[in-house]
């Protein structure tokens, strides 16, 4: 599963032929972005369900290696150094 929550809630809505057990659909609220405004900080925080207050004040430009074994990496300020408490 993937670790950035903006691609969580894009997957868990894919249509798939075996029903996924226990797995909640996450739909995402607020407008479809509009390509030519892209908004302010991170581009996905007015439909990222766990968007924070630094989210549309810095753009998260640094990609941030993930530890898996696939070499993936995610551009997100929600980590364990950044993440609002609770």
């Amino acid at each position: 599963m993937p670790n950035h929550p903006y691609t969580r809630s894009l997957l868990s809505v894919v249509p798939t032929p075996y029903p996924r057990t226990g797995l909640k659909r996450e739909i995402l609220e607020g407008e479809l972005p509009d390509a030519s405004q892209v908004p302010s900080g991170c581009r996905f925080h007015p439909r990222c369900p766990q968007a924070f207050d630094r989210c549309p004040v810095d753009d998260p430009h640094e990609l941030i290696p993930v530890a898996d074994d696939l070499g993936h990496a995610r551009a997100c300020w929600l980590d364990e150094t950044t993440a609002p408490a609770g």
